[in-house]
């Protein structure tokens, strides 16, 4: 678990919360990054990762899923999203994709 100061029995209600909001909504790239955060609050960066891929193929102008995807391959992940690193894999994803 991420060392965030979060609760695992409060990330497990919100996740199980978003897993059935995309469920009844699966084509819905905000709530498919959304899932992908929860996951990523949890440690989980595979299954965030593949949530924030299939937000970006729904919708590949999202910055949400692009943010998404970058802090899940990003190292400072572990540290919450130290703000530095994941703005420069941001960034560098951006020049990626030009």
């Amino acid at each position: 678990m991420l060392q965030c100061g979060r609760n695992s029995h409060v990330l497990q209600q919100t996740y199980q919360l978003q897993e059935k909001a995309t469920s009844l909504e699966n084509n819905n790239p905000s709530y498919l990054s959304e899932l992908g955060y929860e996951l990523l609050l949890q440690a989980r960066v595979k299954d965030a990762l593949r949530c924030y891929q299939n937000a970006y193929k729904l919708d590949d102008t999202s910055i949400t899923a692009l943010t998404g995807k970058a802090a899940a391959c990003s190292d400072s992940t572990v540290c919450c999203l130290r703000y530095e690193n994941f703005f420069s894999a941001v960034l560098m994803l951006f020049v990626w994709r030009l």
